[in-house]
Parts: structure tokens; sequence; C-alpha cells
């Protein structure tokens, strides 16, 4: 019998077509075994093997946190460490099977800013704690880059190719030096993706839910943090997760939602987070100081009135604030413009400070004296007073103040200068 035309390339068809089949399956196990599934730490029957791209990234993670910690921008204040340590560990789920142990750290750093590296380490700036405003805001911050971990986002993202997870060169780290601090906002750490954030926020609202927190606090948190990055990163040094708006929205979602049938819960703990605020507000406000980040600190200290309305603490660091652009004005106009427009100051603008120093004395000189008049443990402010006397030849009142200054009983890491400036005013009187 007369096969029909064209059975044998009927055939040769099937065949090919079977052996593309074939081919695609092939293809497709090698794509499964070049890019591996990356199950999340809780998952309790996973096995968690380390590839040679996790294990690299892994050793990039522990390099930071040693060159953070040799630089000293961990803080070491129990006060303060431990009761993030405590509350962090009491968010994060059992991972205790996996290779990955979870560590807590408050770094030196005045900016508002949190980050998770691959290797477990959490890191929350001092500035992001003394802008929030109890204990459930920040332990959904913790939740938040506790979950990064749990998911192994960093791997991903490195080896998805979404963006540089961890800096090339640690170095880079502190680009800025120690005239700005913006240490986190330098990592290079990866702005992790959409779909990560938003997997993040889901299983922090979990973690947050699980230890009784109040939910609608995580919105609250992302409100705060976004009212700060829309004020300050169009050219400046921040760092913000994109669309801040529609991940508050998307919050907001799953709580009604996916958690729409738990109970209400009203755990904040103002209490415990009310004894540790202070401390920290004082800590970022030193910060600004320290790096001569002037108009932020002018920011942080009028947000810290709300909570503290009339402290004399802090008109003594407004006055500290003025002082110090008052001796530094090239500091001042540098911190202004990279704030305003995100570039070095011009010459004018150096000029309108230098001009401006005796104004600033002035104003420091009033806060100063205000604080005086409010708190007797406020002396300090007469280290301030005779620093303005001892720049303007005022000998007499600069040699009062300090004498005031000295009588402090608490230990003065500026003791010796002080005493050195005063057996110079005395020598010259004489």
């Amino acid at each position: 019998m007369k096969r029909p035309f064209g059975s044998r390339s009927y055939m040769l068809n099937a065949l090919l077509r079977g052996a593309f089949a074939c081919l695609l399956f092939f293809l497709s196990q090698a794509c499964m075994f070049s890019a591996p599934r990356y199950s999340p730490l809780t998952e309790q029957e996973a096995k968690y093997d380390i590839g040679e791209h996790e294990y690299r990234l892994l050793l990039e993670a522990d390099a930071i946190h040693k060159e953070l910690k040799r630089r000293g921008f961990i803080y070491q204040d129990p006060a303060i460490s431990d009761y993030v340590r405590d509350l962090g560990n009491r968010l994060a789920p059992d991972i205790s099977n996996t290779h990955i142990d979870l560590e807590f750290y408050v770094l030196r750093d005045p900016t508002p800013n949190a980050m998770a590296l691959p290797n477990g380490g959490i890191y929350l700036n001092i500035g992001l704690i003394s802008l929030l405003e109890n204990e459930a805001q920040l332990a959904s911050v913790l939740a938040h880059e506790i979950s990064h971990v749990i998911y192994r986002h960093g791997i991903r993202a490195k080896v998805k190719g979404d963006g540089s997870v961890l800096a090339a060169n640690i170095t880079d780290v502190f680009l800025f030096g120690t005239k700005l601090s913006y240490v986190t906002a330098s990592l290079g750490l990866a702005d992790y993706s959409r779909d990560q954030e938003e997997e993040a926020d889901h299983e922090a609202l979990t973690l947050l839910a699980r230890a009784g927190y109040d939910l609608s606090q995580a919105p609250r948190t992302m409100e705060l943090l976004s009212e700060e990055h829309h004020a300050d990163s169009t050219f400046g040094p921040f760092r913000s997760h994109p669309d801040e708006e529609d991940r508050m929205a998307l919050l907001q979602e799953y709580i009604q939602t996916d958690f729409r049938e738990l109970e209400s819960a009203d755990l904040i703990r103002k209490g415990e987070f009310g004894l540790v605020r202070p401390l920290v507000v004082e800590e970022a406000i030193q910060l600004r100081l320290s790096f001569r980040q002037y108009q932020q600190a002018l920011k942080d200290l009028d947000r810290a009135e709300a909570y503290y309305e009339g402290a004399p603490l802090l008109n003594y660091y407004r006055g500290e604030v003025y002082r110090g652009m008052g001796d530094h004005p090239f500091d001042a106009a540098y911190d202004k413009a990279w704030m305003e427009t995100g570039k070095k100051p011009k010459e004018d603008l150096i000029a309108e400070f230098e001009e401006a120093a005796n104004e600033n004395y002035e104003k420091a000189l009033e806060f100063y004296t205000k604080a005086l008049s409010g708190d007797s443990a406020t002396l300090v402010a007469y280290r301030g007073i005779g620093y303005i006397a001892y720049t303007q030849g005022r000998e007499g009142e600069a040699v009062s103040a300090f004498e005031t200054y000295l009588t402090i009983e608490e230990r003065l890491d500026d003791r010796l200068y002080v005493e050195t400036l005063l057996r110079e005013l005395t020598e010259e009187s004489s």
C-alpha cells in the first residue's frame, strides 16, 4: 500500500517534537540547578546547603560587621543595646536548625535607617529609634528586618542581579568620613525588590501579631519614615524604600484581610520604651553635633520638643548648635548646601555663615541662659559660654564660666583642655 504523501515528514516532525520536549525538560532541570530555590529559614523541612554565592555573601557581611565594630560605630551602652537585643529576640522565630544566627545591634549613626545583613546581623541606627513614638513601632522595624533575613532576600537579590547587595569595597561604607556619618546611606546595600519588600512587610505583621503588638503601628512607622525621607532625600544621603505610600496602603490591606480575625492587640509598652527614648534622643543629637550636621540637629530638636516640652537640656543643645555654626562656618555651609542641593557650598554661602558667626554666638548665649535658668543640671552650658567668651576675647567672662563648669562633679571628657585654657587665661591676666 502506498504511503500517504508527507508521512515521512510527519514522523520526522513527531520525532523532532519529542526530542525538543526532552531538551526542554533537561534545560529546565539545568535552570533549576543553576538558580536554586532559597527556602525561608523558618521552613522546618528545608535542607540548608550553602552554595558558593551565599558563602561569599556571608563572608562579606561578616567583614562589614567587623569594620563597623572596628570603627566604633556599634553602640555599647547596655541601657539601649540590651533593650533592642531583647526586643529582637522576643520577635525572632526559631531558626536554630539553620546556618544563621540573628544578632541585633544599634549603630552610632543619627540618620533614621535600619539594615539587615545576610548573616543575620540586624542594625538599627540610633537616629531611627529616636524618631519612633513607641515600642510597637520599634518592634515593627525589627520584625521587617528579621523578615529579610528569614526569606534570604540578600542572596536572592544577589543571584537575580537585582542590585548590589553589599559594598564592593568595604571602605565605601565610610564614604563620607567623619565629617558626615550617613553610614548606612553609603553602605551600598541592596534596594530590595518590591516583591521582597512586600514579603518582608507581610511576614513582619505575622511576627508582630504573634508577639501581641498593635499591628496598626506598622503603617504608622512607615508614615514617620516616609515623612522624614520625603523631607530630606531629594538630594541628601537618606535612603528610602520605593513606593512607600503604596506599601502603607498594602500594610493596611493585609491587616484588614489576612489578619482581620486577629483579636485587637494594644501592646505598645510605652513605659519601657519611654525609659530608653530620652537617652536615644540625646545620643542622636550629640552625634549630629559631632558630625556637624547642624540643620538636622535643629530638626531633631524641634521634634524632641513635642515630647520634652521646655526641657532645659534641649535649650542647651540648641545653644551647642548655634555655637557650632559660629565656630565652623564652612562646615555649617557645607551641611546646609548638602541637605538642600547635594553639592558643595558656593563661596557666597560660606561668606554668609562667616558673617553670621557673631549672630549665631548671640543665639547660642540666649539658649544657654534659658537652659541655666531652667535646671541646675545644665551647668554644662557654662562650657559653651566660656568657649564663646574665649573666642571673642572676653577673658574675665571666659575664666568665670570655665571655673563654674569645672565644679561639675561628673567625669568631664574635656576637663584637661578646659584647665589648659584656664591656665592660659590666668597667666595672660597676671
